[in-house]
């Protein structure tokens, strides 16, 4: 018997950045013929959301504007979903041309704008690691298969067109995970080069400890 699955956005949350368009996505791959009774009372959600504070990026890195969006995700009582996170750019509903460009604990993406350095990042396998040892709002469970040189791998972070997508692991009852995207972004100059001074791609490599404690500008809840 053939499944058809479908997406369902269970939460969204626009960013404008010019004339671009930055959405990230709480998703949920529904199993049309598996004969579960998935509702969305099976996962708890909260997504803060807003500008990093100026002074940690204006500082280092030159950053002219910068957006973050933090994905707490609970699994109550109750199957696990099939949920995933994305973060695409787009122009006229268009996602932008991406080049993939990962660094120790983070994955991330330039977008390709030709009046703005832009870059969106994550967190890697081994700063999901490190938050599983602390059970930071990472599993515990987890800790032995994540961290990029172990033998076995789990790595949730991808390239999608226009962004990142972040594969949720399964979760079970009580657990509790979270991730986050980061956009960072400059001017270019008149003739479409990035000040040496500035750098986007530092500025998402950035861990959730140092965004804890933040009064987001937006808060909302699933």
């Amino acid at each position: 018997m053939s499944r058809s699955v479908s997406s369902d956005v269970l939460l969204s949350s626009d960013h404008r950045c010019g004339d671009i368009t930055f959405r990230s996505r709480l998703l949920w791959a529904q199993s049309g013929s598996d004969g579960q009774n998935n509702d969305r009372s099976h996962v708890r959600c909260v997504l803060e959301e807003g500008a990093i504070p100026s002074h940690a990026l204006v500082q280092r890195f030159g950053i002219t504007h910068s957006y973050c969006w933090r994905w707490f995700i609970e699994q109550p009582a109750g199957p696990s979903m099939a949920l995933s996170l994305d973060c695409v750019a787009s122009v006229d509903s268009r996602p932008l041309p991406t080049s993939y460009n990962s660094g120790e604990f983070l994955e991330a993406v330039e977008i390709e704008s030709p009046v703005l350095s832009l870059h969106l990042g994550t967190e890697d396998s081994d700063a999901h690691r490190s938050r599983a040892e602390r059970a930071d709002w990472m599993p515990e469970r987890l800790e032995p298969e994540l961290g990029l040189h172990r033998e076995k791998v789990a790595t949730w972070v991808s390239g999608t067109p226009g962004g990142l997508r972040i594969q949720v692991p399964e979760l079970m009852e009580h657990e509790r995970i979270y991730f986050h995207f980061i956009l960072a972004a400059k001017p270019k100059d008149a003739n479409g080069a990035t000040d040496p001074d500035t750098c986007t791609w530092l500025a998402v490599d950035c861990h959730k400890h140092e965004l804890d404690g933040v009064a987001w500008a937006r808060v909302a809840r699933l």
